[in-house]
């Protein structure tokens, strides 16, 4: 990192991109290689552009970290592998990943390579960060919805390097807690192909708006405060992006940095959305955080001129250089940059016959290094008296040693790899799975007949005797989460739902039996052996599995699937309805609907929001059909107690399924 500010982080959707980012002044760029990263929608790179882009990364001192930050099936293991393997091969410095199967295999495969936890893993607080920093993560990538008091409490509580997002495209749902896009048409944003629903309109009390689309943020005004805070890396999102707008972002980014001024409304001609917020940041929830995008006003003059840059190489390596000539003997160059020294030989050194070379004139052909990366700092010159050499013989000492500096400069010693241990066998779960049931509060149940149901889960804050407290998806507040799970285990809750890695260490702490929630996002046999490392009992698995899928996952973690409810699509820390009518008016019965009429239900929770499918998912009447599930988990969330109760009489009678509810992705799955 440099010496003066955090690390500079630029996206690179292409090799264009990378070289953009390159000569604005970045110092390390992400991008991806195959079909592992979030965007898999951009150019990305193919083997040999990635290694054609390291090395120029490594001439310029600029750091590659591979994004394989998507969930994985056991049947990609393979290629992941191979896909990191050849990636390693290319000299990269680190990988982000979302998965937590991932993480724990490449940490087998690759021991010496830094894994970075992506901000897809939905790591909000001290202790999220801190369960990666003991998994061995060198960065983690901080939610972006956290306020910059909060990161500076991570920055208390852990050692490793934290990486925030200052620029770019925002989500309304926090990442990784999105299934909108997977639901909606099977394009999954856990899997690098959101389909975006989020920037459509709605209708929110009879008016058309946009309530789940907002502004790209702009945090080059608080990089100040950012720096103090403890943030390692100032991370600009844009994969997707043009080379233009990777070089306007840099720009800004590493003028800001430097306390100079950056040139905001290029940065706004490129792209925004109705201009730029800070609003997480700072802590603002306020409707001026939304936003849509509209042509700016001189966007085609300002790609044409960053255009221009981004196609300029840029000259930041500074050489000393020392030439050697003498009469006879072959000329000498020696080039140093401070860490690499190279020295080349050339044409012998004459005697003069009308005008000896001076060190003017040798100075002068040395030093005309355009169109390469590196500047004369220093040249010494060491001409014997009478000796000259022609102007052809000292610019191809020059051009013979730039290139064996550069090659030195771009050389890497790969890091080694191992062999990873075989999946488990396919994991045969129960004969007869267990019944449990999920609820808003007791109430709901209360025409249930739950003597078959092996588990009730309530939510933690309407927990009552005897059942599972469920604790929140999302978690911002570390020292409330503390104080909720003393309260539980003083009144005598013996076991928690875990949604978000950062319950985990808490929970454990306190002796509870844990289980695992759909928020960890658990898609294949290696994230569950990691969960089972945690320390969980049980875990529901991700809703974006089919059911083949599902039968064929390994390891011995009992596990299960949502068999019936209105599922979560979206988790938030802003509510889309607010900005719109208002909390009175909303009542806590509020709604966005679709162009088609459907109705998205909207809940508040304890200092977040999800949004629910109208639709019900339904799989009562396939039980015999699930294959490697341990138990079966009823989701109620706005059911009547009669509804309730007819959920749990359609389950254990096998009822058809009802007219408008869906299969959800267990049949038609996800890309």
């Amino acid at each position: 990192m440099s010496c003066n500010h955090p690390e500079i982080l630029a996206p690179a959707g292409s090799i264009e991109a990378l070289y953009a980012a390159v000569r604005a002044g970045a110092d390390a760029v992400y991008l991806a290689l195959g079909s592992f990263g979030a965007r898999r929608q951009a150019k990305n790179f193919t083997p040999d552009e990635l290694s054609k882009g390291a090395a120029y990364c490594r001439l310029h001192g600029v750091k590659v970290y591979l994004a394989v930050n998507t969930l994985t099936f056991d049947r990609e293991r393979e290629t992941l592998l191979d896909t990191v393997e050849t990636a390693v091969g290319a000299g990269i410095d680190g990988a982000i990943v979302q998965d937590w199967g991932v993480f724990s295999l490449l940490r087998e495969a690759f021991p010496d390579l830094p894994l970075h936890g992506s901000t897809q893993m939905s790591v909000h607080t001290p202790a999220g960060a801190l369960l990666l920093e003991q998994m061995g993560a060198r960065r983690v990538v901080l939610a972006r919805e956290l306020s910059i008091p909060e990161i500076a409490a991570i920055r208390q509580a852990v050692s490793i390097e934290l990486e925030v997002f200052v620029h770019g495209a925002l989500c309304f749902s926090m990442s990784g807690q999105c299934l909108f896009s997977a639901m909606l048409g099977s394009r999954s944003g856990n899997r690098g192909y959101c389909a975006q629903p989020c920037r459509l309109p709605y209708r929110v009390g009879g008016r058309e708006c946009y309530p789940l689309s907002l502004k790209d943020l702009c945090a080059y005004p608080l990089l100040s405060e950012l720096k103090a805070a403890g943030v390692d890396s100032y991370k600009i999102e844009g994969r997707m992006k043009r080379p233009e707008y990777v070089t306007a972002a840099v720009e800004a980014c590493r003028k800001a940095a430097a306390g100079e001024t950056y040139d905001a409304k290029t940065l706004q001609a490129v792209f925004s959305r109705s201009g730029f917020t800070d609003g997480y940041l700072t802590g603002r929830h306020t409707g001026a955080m939304f936003g849509v995008r509209r042509p700016e006003e001189g966007e085609r003059e300002a790609l044409r001129r960053l255009a221009a840059k981004a196609k300029k190489e840029r000259a930041d390596i500074p050489l000393a250089m020392t030439l050697s000539v003498r009469e006879g003997a072959p000329a000498r160059l020696t080039l140093s940059d401070g860490a690499h020294t190279v020295t080349v030989t050339g044409a012998a050194g004459e005697r003069a016959l009308h005008l000896p070379l001076d060190e003017k004139t040798a100075a002068e052909a040395l030093g005309k290094l355009g169109g390469t990366p590196f500047l004369a700092e220093k040249i010494d010159c060491e001409i014997a008296d009478g000796a000259t050499l022609s102007r052809a013989a000292l610019n191809a000492l020059r051009r013979e040693g730039v290139a064996r500096l550069a090659e030195a400069r771009s050389a890497f010693v790969p890091l080694p790899g191992r062999q990873v241990s075989p999946l488990p066998p396919c994991h045969v779960g129960a004969a007869k799975p267990e019944l449990w049931v999920r609820a808003e509060h007791r109430e709901q149940l209360s025409d249930c007949d739950l003597s078959q149901v092996a588990q009730v889960i309530l939510p933690a804050e309407k927990w009552t005797e005897n059942a599972v407290a469920e604790l929140p998806r999302a978690c911002f507040d570390e020292e409330k989460l503390l104080r909720q799970l003393s309260r539980l285990k003083a009144a005598g809750c013996r076991a928690v739902m875990v949604q978000n890695v950062g319950q985990i260490i808490p929970a454990a702490a306190e002796g509870f039996t844990l289980y695992g929630g759909a928020g960890l996002n658990l898609t294949n046999t290696d994230a569950l052996m990691q969960a089972e490392r945690w320390g969980l009992s049980a875990a529901l698995l991700s809703v974006e599995l089919t059911l083949p899928r599902i039968a064929a996952l390994g390891g011995t973690l009992p596990r299960g699937i949502i068999v019936y409810g209105h599922l979560p699509l979206m988790a938030a820390r802003l509510c889309p309805l607010k900005p719109v009518i208002g909390c009175k008016r909303c009542g806590k019965k509020g709604s966005v609907t679709d162009r088609k009429g459907k109705r998205l239900r909207v809940k508040c929770r304890d200092g977040y929001t999800e949004l629910y499918n109208p639709d019900c998912l339904y799989l009562c009447d396939r039980i015999g059909e699930v294959a490697g599930a341990d138990f079966h988990l009823i989701y109620l969330t706005d059911e009547t107690p009669r509804q309730a109760a007819d959920a749990v009489t359609a389950y254990q009678g096998s009822a058809p399924k009802p007219s408008g509810a869906t299969r959800g992705l267990y049949d038609r799955g996800v890309e």
